[in-house]
């Protein structure tokens, strides 16, 4: 029985490995060898193999961490997770099919010059979070790319630590503390024997994406505020601070001004994570971008022989994209799985989703409508660059802010 679970571990597709309570290497299964490069490790620290995962995770018992792995020349993305046992920890490290399907996608290895609709001042912006190491704010509706630019971010900076996404809005707030800042033995009831490591331990030498940071809970941003002054990190229930170093890369698709006005976002807090800040318009502001994303999620979902006709690009382009740019990645990635289907390996109007193809019936014809479409996208592209500043928005427009709130509460925008 001993002899076939052995049989059984070597044939999974996850790379295994035994370690002691100390770290060293007791035992590793046939994938590992043949994934993590691996030969002859046995009795070696696990932090010895790898500069790119952060040392000690493994006492953290993890559960689906982003990490990196790199030994003999091979560098992967892999989904890692640590699970304890009496004698040590079996540590797990899986290479998704996501990952291993876009392998040069926007996740892993993608730079900030290879992202696709973005214009040249969020380009400039982007480099010089990078190169500078300095707190970034990314602002914008739901799925327009706050997190794919701030990966690229990470990978064109100095920083050799990992990429830490969390989603302030996923976690429930009486669990927000222990997850951003970790804990020591015992620290509460039904904390985990051993302490365990917050997420913004875990980025340290690397990058904190706060996603959703406008929903964060008052309470944990002044000790956020703390972590981002001093740069040391207290644990919940901890005696001493540990030493940190990260950059903080945050977004929201909230007006964080007029959170800080209505006392549910502190103002010494938005000062501090706003050092750059970058505003993403909604892809409908966007659609001069359209043939590269397409072409660019073509490539990333291995469908690189697919075409569009003129008729389909020209609905594609009228189409308001509610969703953004997540939106359309759905799209493409259906159009590549229905591929067989698609005559020509040219996508007409009939193979496109009905939400898309029901837009024919809305694209402008006459000139003043033409016109009103292109006035409407100015004025929106416009209030999100000025964060729905009505006086300031107006001043660029060239127009008094009387007509300008006319306007805004005739069309409802």
């Amino acid at each position: 029985m001993k002899e076939l679970s052995h049989i059984i571990i070597d044939n999974l597709d996850s790379a295994f490995i035994a370690v002691d309570k100390t770290g060293i290497i007791l035992k590793y299964n046939k994938k590992a060898r043949e994934m993590l490069k691996l030969n002859g490790e046995e009795g070696k620290n696990i932090d010895s193999l790898n500069a790119l995962m952060p040392k000690g995770i493994w006492k953290d018992d993890v559960e689906n961490i982003e990490i990196l792995w790199e030994n003999k020349g091979s560098k992967k993305h892999f989904i890692f997770q640590s699970i304890q046992h009496n004698d040590g920890y079996i540590l797990c490290f899986k290479e998704e099919k996501r990952i291993k399907r876009a392998n040069n996608d926007f996740y892993n290895n993608y730079s900030i010059d290879d992202i696709p609709g973005i214009d040249d001042n969020i380009i400039k912006i982007a480099k010089k979070s990078a190169k500078l190491n300095k707190h970034l704010l990314i602002t914008g509706e739901t799925g327009v790319g706050k997190e794919i630019l701030a990966r690229a971010i990470h990978k064109d900076s100095i920083r050799k630590g990992p990429f830490i996404p969390i989603n302030c809005l996923a976690i429930p707030k009486d669990l927000m503390e222990s997850e951003l800042f970790g804990y020591e033995v015992g620290a509460f009831t039904g904390a985990h024997k051993g302490g365990k490591r917050g997420k913004i331990e875990l980025a340290n030498n690397g990058t904190l994406f706060l996603d959703e940071i406008g929903d964060m809970p008052f309470n944990v941003q002044g000790k956020l505020l703390r972590v981002i002054e001093n740069k040391e990190l207290w644990r919940v229930g901890a005696t001493e601070g540990t030493k940190i170093d990260f950059q903080l890369i945050c977004a929201t698709n909230r007006d964080l001004k007029e959170l800080v006005r209505k006392g549910i976002f502190r103002e010494d807090l938005y000062y501090r994570i706003c050092f750059l800040e970058i505003s993403l318009s909604p892809l409908k502001n966007r659609i001069d971008y359209l043939d590269g994303l397409i072409e660019f999620f073509l490539n990333k979902h291995g469908g690189s022989n697919i075409s569009f006709s003129n008729e389909a690009m020209k609905l594609l382009k009228s189409y308001l994209w509610p969703g953004n740019i997540r939106e359309l990645e759905m799209v493409i990635e259906l159009l590549v799985i229905d591929n067989e289907n698609i005559n020509d390996k040219i996508v007409k109007v009939d193979d496109l989703p009905l939400k898309i193809k029901s837009t024919d019936e809305k694209i402008p014809k006459t000139l003043d409508e033409k016109i009103n479409v292109l006035k409407n996208r100015e004025i929106r592209t416009t209030m999100i660059k000025y964060n729905s500043n009505i006086t300031k928005s107006a001043q660029h427009l060239g127009i008094t802010r009387e007509g300008l709130s006319k306007y805004l509460k005739k069309h409802k925008a």
